[in-house]
């Protein structure tokens, strides 16, 4: 059962010896990897699910963790967390200053789609290609975008994600590519084949304006 952030500081976290804290991120870190190897395993949409879904679980320890991690800082300790958590909270620092993302997903005998989004002083503008041609363009608030992309902790995901690691091998499919740029570091690129970060559809509803397109 899931608790509030509120309940579980006042239940796991205040008055806590600092080892328990230390202890409690170490868990959640694992818990987080774990559900994460779950959902990106290509098979996961035809497998039965909890309730709450794995997402949920994972936005709702998330929200434990900056809690445990906050308690430790107030303490001047270092958290116990991975390296990969850390990379997504570092790169959560440079969203501001995102410029564009594009977003390119192809494959053999298949239409190609791009998403391409830039970012303004108060704007987001974004557009739509199948196939070489402009089906949408949208604009929509710049703050309300970048809290949706920070929400993500794109900083977590690998730099290439393939089905090979759950032993599984699509011939053909769909590969893709992420790019990502900015004003105050290098770009950060991301591709896939035939297999994606466990969050990439709220990247996607980001980028599309919640839009969908069939064709």
């Amino acid at each position: 059962m899931l608790i509030s952030p509120s309940y579980f500081y006042e239940q796991e976290i205040k008055d806590k010896d600092s080892t328990i804290i230390k202890n409690k991120i170490k868990n959640l870190c694992k818990e987080i990897s774990h559900l994460k190897y779950e959902m990106e395993n290509p098979d996961y949409n035809n497998q039965p699910h909890m309730d709450p879904s794995n997402l949920v679980r994972i936005k709702m320890n998330r929200e434990y963790l900056n809690t445990a991690i906050k308690e430790l800082e107030k303490l001047n300790i270092d958290p116990p967390v991975s390296k990969r958590i850390i990379k997504g909270i570092e790169l959560n620092k440079h969203t501001g200053a995102i410029k564009s993302i594009k977003y390119d997903i192809h494959g053999v005998f298949m239409s190609q789609d791009i998403y391409e989004v830039t970012v303004e002083q108060n704007i987001v503008n974004g557009k739509y290609y199948h196939n070489g041609i402009l089906i949408n363009e949208y604009t929509r608030d710049k703050e309300e975008f970048l809290d949706g992309i920070n929400d993500l902790y794109i900083g977590e995901w690998q730099k290439s994600y393939s089905t090979s690691k759950y032993g599984i091998a699509i011939m053909d499919g769909q590969q893709w590519d992420l790019t990502i740029t900015y004003s105050d570091r290098k770009k950060v690129t991301i591709s896939g084949d035939n297999a994606w970060p466990y969050n990439f559809d709220e990247l996607l509803d980001t980028i599309s304006d919640g839009q969908e397109y069939v064709f």
